[in-house]
């Protein structure tokens, strides 16, 4: 998906962000009153917050891809049928329901399965961020092929790791796919 900052740049802001004494974060904490003034998280380093920090990091990375495109696909939606239901006395949840989603479907199919596949290829903000760590908590499959391929130097098996990756991705898509065209067909 293409992204207005890099992965380097977005994962060093959030470090600073996350930094444990005089972070932004823990700092914000601490003036809401959420955070006592003696305590510190310990964001990327305490494996309960890592996943934590790492998904969070990731949504506020790609959400402006996925609402550009959710915006797009809104905007798709002709004013006339708004128009139409308002009319015959349909209220906002209905017109959510009948109108808005059923329009949105493709394009909610779309996002899923590309933020699916983005979920399951997440590398480089866990490289940059936690490495890894803490011990091998935020560990991903990509890292772990990565890491067979040209750290143990196991080319021929980092290599079929990532084909049954790959095919393991593509049924998921498939599954969505069908998902998807099922329920519209209810």
């Amino acid at each position: 998906m293409p992204q207005v900052l890099s992965v380097a740049v977005v994962s060093y802001i959030w470090v600073f962000i996350l930094a444990p004494y005089g972070g932004l974060f823990n700092t914000a904490l601490r003036h809401l009153g959420i955070l006592a003034a003696d305590t510190e998280l310990f964001w990327l380093n305490e494996p309960d917050l890592a996943w934590i920090s790492i998904v969070m990091i990731t949504v506020w990375w790609t959400q402006g891809f996925n609402m550009i495109v959710l915006l797009a696909g809104l905007q798709d939606i002709p004013a006339e049928h708004y128009e139409a239901a308002t009319l015959d006395g349909a209220g906002g949840w209905q017109r959510l329901r009948y109108i808005t989603l059923p329009a949105m479907r493709g394009v909610l199919l779309i996002v899923t399965v590309l933020q699916v596949i983005a979920s399951f290829k997440v590398f480089g903000q866990v490289w940059l961020v936690t490495r890894g760590g803490p011990g091998n908590e935020t560990r991903t499959m990509i890292q772990y092929i990565y890491e067979t391929g040209f750290s143990a130097n196991e080319l021929g098996l980092a290599t079929a790791m990532s084909f049954f990756f790959f095919v393991f991705l593509l049924v998921l898509s498939f599954l969505q796919f069908k998902f998807f065209s099922r329920k519209g067909d209810d």
